[in-house]
C-alpha cells in the first residue's frame, strides 16, 4: 500500500508529459506536408490547374511543461517486535533428547564400524606387506643363490682354464726342453763325428806323412846306392 501511494504522482506526471508530447507531435505532422509528396489533384487530372503554393506554416509555439509534482516522503512504519518463541513441551524435550541420543549412538556405531574397517584394512595391509617382504626376501635369496652359483661356476671355469693354461705351458716347456735336448744331442753327435773325422783325417795325414817319409828315405837310400856305385865305378875306371 505504501509503495502504490508513493508511485501514483510520478505515474501521473509521466502520463501528462507523454500526452503533451503526443499532442505536439500530432499537430506538427498534421500542419507540415511530407517532403517529396505529390498533391492529390495533380494525380486525378492533368487539365486541372495547379494548386496554389502552400503557405508557410507557422512554427509551433512550445507549450510550457508543468512543474513536476513533488513526491511526498513515506511515513516510516515502526517494526513489530518479534514474538517470544514458544517454550518446548516435556514431550518435545524428551523426543529431542532421544533423537540426540540415537544420533550419538549411530555416530558411535559408525565410528566403531569405521575403526573395525580401519583395523581390518591395517591387518590386510600388514599381511600384504609381510607377503611382499617374504616374496622380496625369497627373490633376494634366489638371486643371491644364482649369483653365488654363477660366481662358483665362473671361479671353477677360471681355475680349470688356469690349470689348462698351466698344463699347456708345461707341455710347451717340455716340448721346448725336448727340442733343446735333441738339438744338444744332435750338436754333440755332430761334434763327436767332426772330432772323429778330424782324428781320422789326422791319423791318415800322419800315416801319409810317415809313408812319404819312408818312401823318401828308401828313395834316398836307393839314390845313395846308385850314386855310390857310380862313384865307385868312376873311381875304378
Amino acid at each position: 500500500m505504501k509503495k502504490r501511494k508513493s508511485a501514483w504522482p510520478l505515474v501521473l506526471a509521466i502520463a501528462l508529459n507523454g500526452a503533451i508530447l503526443l499532442a505536439l507531435f500530432w499537430s506538427y505532422h498534421i500542419n507540415v506536408p511530407e517532403a517529396g509528396g505529390t498533391p492529390m489533384q495533380a494525380q486525378l487530372s492533368s487539365g486541372v490547374p495547379a494548386a496554389p503554393a502552400p503557405q508557410p506554416v507557422p512554427k509551433p509555439v512550445p507549450v510550457p511543461q508543468p512543474a513536476p509534482v513533488p513526491v511526498p516522503k513515506p511515513t516510516p512504519v515502526p517494526k513489530p517486535k518479534p514474538a517470544a518463541p514458544p517454550q518446548p513441551s516435556a514431550a518435545q524435550i524428551a523426543a529431542e533428547k532421544a533423537a540426540q541420543q540415537k544420533a550419538a549412538e549411530q555416530k558411535a556405531a559408525q565410528i566403531t564400524a569405521e575403526k573395525h574397517a580401519a583395523e581390518k584394512q591395517a591387518e590386510k595391509l600388514a599381511a600384504q606387506r609381510a607377503a611382499d617382504k617374504a616374496a622380496a626376501e625369497k627373490a633376494a635369496a634366489q638371486k643371491a643363490a644364482t649369483q653365488k652359483a654363477a660366481a662358483e661356476k665362473a671361479a671353477a671355469e677360471k681355475q680349470a682354464a688356469q690349470k689348462a693354461a698351466a698344463a699347456q705351458r708345461a707341455a710347451e716347456l717340455k716340448r721346448q726342453l725336448a727340442r733343446q735336448q735333441a738339438k744338444a744331442a744332435e750338436a754333440a753327435r755332430a761334434k763327436a763325428l767332426q772330432q772323429q773325422m778330424e782324428a781320422g783325417a789326422k791319423l791318415r795325414a800322419e800315416a801319409n806323412m810317415a809313408a812319404a817319409r819312408a818312401q823318401q828315405a828308401a828313395e834316398n837310400q836307393r839314390l845313395s846306392v846308385i850314386f855310390g856305385s857310380e862313384i865307385a865305378e868312376r873311381v875304378k875306371r
